[in-house]
């Protein structure tokens, strides 16, 4: 079975890009870290959307371990 594409709302990838140049400015061992947390958290989502807790509005939430952070997402039927 194929992976359903993943896509960003808009205000999410500005809060994605704050959130890293918020770690850069502090270090770029962070940022790095961050970045990789958050794409793994991303890959096993489309692994198993199904996976993780409902959260609010019919979406559900991944927390990162090592970050204050959350992925908050929706699956779409098609």
């Amino acid at each position: 079975m194929a992976n359903k594409p993943v896509e960003f709302h808009e205000e999410a990838a500005a809060e994605f890009d704050a959130a890293f140049d918020w770690y850069f400015e502090r270090s770029a061992l962070a940022a790095a870290k961050f970045n990789h947390e958050a794409m793994a958290a991303l890959n096993l989502i489309v692994g198993a959307p199904q996976r993780w807790p409902g959260y609010v509005l019919g979406t559900r939430r991944l927390l990162l371990r090592h970050f204050l952070f959350a992925v908050v997402y929706r699956e779409q039927p098609s």
